[in-house]
This record gives C-alpha cells, structure tokens and sequence, in this order.
C-alpha cells in the first residue's frame, strides 16, 4: 500500500460531478494537463519514460453499484475503452478518440473474462504493454470504432515517469508518493482553468521530481522539513508550468481564492507558508520565471 505525502486537504465538500460522463470529462482534462506539463519537463526528470496520451478505463474498474450504469453510458462490450486523449500526443496524432474500442496490443488480446470481480488489471495490462512495446519502439493498437477495426500505431514521446491520476471525491486533496500524482475531483473542480490545475498537478509533479517522499523518510517528517519541501515544490511548480506553455501567475491566483478556505487551521502548523505569504511569494516566483522566458 502506498503511503501518499499530502498537498493539500480541504474537508469542505465541493460540488459532485453528477453522471459518469463528467467524470470522463474531469479524467480526461487532468490527463491532458499532465500529459503537457510531464513531456514539456522531461530535461529536469531523473526518471523518465516513454508518453502517449493516452487514457484508458474498464468496466471491471467499477465498483457492482456502478457497473450496470458504467455500461450503459459508455457500451463496454467486453473490453477497455479509450477514456481521453491528450492534445498533441502520440494518441492524437494516432487519430484514437474517446470511447474507440480497444481489442488488442501488438498482437495480445484485451478481451475481459466475463463475470470477474471489480478490478483495475485491465487498464494495470493496457499500461504494462504500452509501456514494455514503446521501449522498443512504435505499438500497434487494433480498435474498433462503430463496428469498423482498424490499426492504430501509437510511437511514445519521453517525458518525466510520474503517473497522474484522479480519484472521484467531494474533498480537495491532491498527494504524491515519489513515483504516482493522486488528485480528487473535488480538487479539479477548484481549478477555474487548465492553467490553474497545471499548479496542482505541478506542485505534486515537483514533488515527484525533486525527491520529497524519500528525502523526508530519510530526513525526517518534521515541520521544518515538510515546509523545506512545501516551497521547493512551489519554486518548481511555477517553472514547470510555465515550461509546458501555462500561465505562471495562475499559481498565486489559485491559492489567493483557495488558499483561504482552508480558514487558517490545516495548514497552519508551520509545515507550509500562511495564505498571504505564499499568495506573494508565488507571485514573485512568477515574476522571474516570465521574466526569464522573455530574454
């Protein structure tokens, strides 16, 4: 079991996407924004792998309370199904769009035994031989489209490793372990734009990169040292979204409007900057990273 470093948690309950399909809106603009940031950032990563864009989901990833919906609203038939495509990824320019069919990968049927329990080893093995096939190279992909197969060839670009993920939530909380980014609905509800969730999904991205989990496990989850990383990822955050083509100021924007709900109470233990000081120094940060984009 993973044991995620938290960001950020408000317990106030945001407002629940109301059908599967904003869901699948939801997932597919934070693989897009992640997509953008992890491709864009690649020369700053010490782990890295191959890219496409691509998304996918299983009806064996629903829980039995959502499974019967998940299939009427999607038509799984037996196997996964593209969830989103990134703009300008390898998935797009394969010409792959939401909801095609995907029954095979370089030759491996996708096909789901009929009847198995609620699990995520369907999209787990979709992962597994994209991944091990763009090490050697382009990977064939056999889909299906309004009854019509066709092959889709899919040729990854390198990028930073972190995994990026959404998990359906009312709390706005977004975490990193050092390899995988988990970040609620709730959260990405908050972001007003896409430049805004390039903040929360940089700020953990940053984590990711620089280290922070194991630092602190062999440095030690003190207040100061948790703050230490806290800023780090903020400094880094900043340029890394700036990098991928978003607006640096959106940072400070967020937390100016987010930063307060938090009442003073969760994160005023020391362990991050007081609302006004980040707000500022954030700002700040931007100043020199637009500044340096424009010599």
């Amino acid at each position: 079991m993973r044991v995620l470093m938290p960001f950020l948690l408000l317990l106030i309950a945001a407002a629940p996407p109301s059908n599967l399909r904003q869901l699948q809106t939801l997932d597919a603009r934070v693989a897009d924004v992640a997509f953008m940031l992890a491709s864009a950032n690649v020369r700053v990563c010490s782990r890295k792998s191959g890219l496409t864009g691509l998304a996918v989901h299983s009806l064996g990833q629903y829980g039995s309370a959502e499974r019967a919906a998940a299939k009427a609203t999607f038509g799984f038939n037996g196997f996964p199904l593209v969830l989103g495509v990134a703009r300008e990824s390898p998935a797009a320019r394969a010409g792959l769009r939401v909801d095609d069919e995907i029954l095979g990968i370089g030759g491996v049927s996708l096909a789901e035994t009929p009847g198995r329990s609620a699990s995520i080893e369907t999209v787990t093995r979709v992962r597994t031989l994209i991944d091990t096939g763009s090490a050697k190279g382009p990977v064939r992909l056999m889909v299906k489209r309004g009854g019509v197969r066709s092959e889709r060839v899919l040729t990854a670009v390198p990028g930073c490793a972190s995994e990026v993920e959404m998990i359906p939530s009312n709390k706005r909380n977004a975490v990193a372990d050092g390899i995988v980014v988990q970040l609620t609905s709730g959260i990405v509800l908050a972001a007003r734009d896409d430049d805004e969730l390039a903040f929360v999904i940089g700020h953990e991205l940053a984590h990711n990169i620089k280290g922070h989990y194991d630092w602190l496990r062999a440095n030690k989850r003190t207040r100061a040292n948790i703050r230490k990383t806290e800023i780090e990822a903020d400094e880094m955050a900043v340029s890394i979204m700036a990098r991928a083509g978003y607006d640096p100021y959106a940072a400070s924007r967020f937390w100016a409007r987010f930063g307060g709900g938090l009442g003073g109470g969760l994160l005023s233990d020391g362990t991050h900057m007081r609302d006004g000081e980040r707000v500022v120094f954030l700002r700040q940060v931007a100043h020199r990273v637009a500044a340096e984009s424009a010599q």
